[in-house]
């Protein structure tokens, strides 16, 4: 029942990204969120890390990260940011055109990743 939930909810969160163009955007979610990076295109941050590091997407597509740790971060890049989030909220961020999409933490530089979008 619970992956039910989480199906459900990353459903929401695509249909509502789809919406969306690669202008800023930042969809920040309460409800219960992803539990594990095996869900499509979801970047855990967990003890101060990205996981996975490295995300490889087709264009058009969105990724999720999800906070996992009891600190607040954001996700920021040349192209993209997020506003803060907490522990269990995520922020979704759709990729329309090809390229590698460095990031860091807004809050810890030393948090590092990237999209890499075919």
């Amino acid at each position: 029942m619970k992956n039910i939930a989480i199906l459900f909810t990353l459903a929401i969160m695509a249909l509502f990204a789809a919406g969306c163009t690669q202008t800023q955007t930042a969809a920040i979610d309460t409800d219960k969120p992803a539990t594990s990076a095996n869900e499509a295109n979801t970047v855990l941050i967990e003890n101060f890390e990205f996981n996975p590091k490295t995300t490889t997407i087709k264009a058009g597509e969105t990724v999720t990260w999800l906070n996992m740790d009891s600190v607040p971060h954001s996700i920021s890049s040349s192209s993209f940011s997020s506003a803060t989030f907490g522990q269990d909220e995520t922020f979704t961020y759709e990729f329309d055109k090809a390229g590698i999409y460095d990031y860091s933490c807004g809050i810890h530089p030393s948090m590092k990743g990237k999209v890499v979008v075919n």
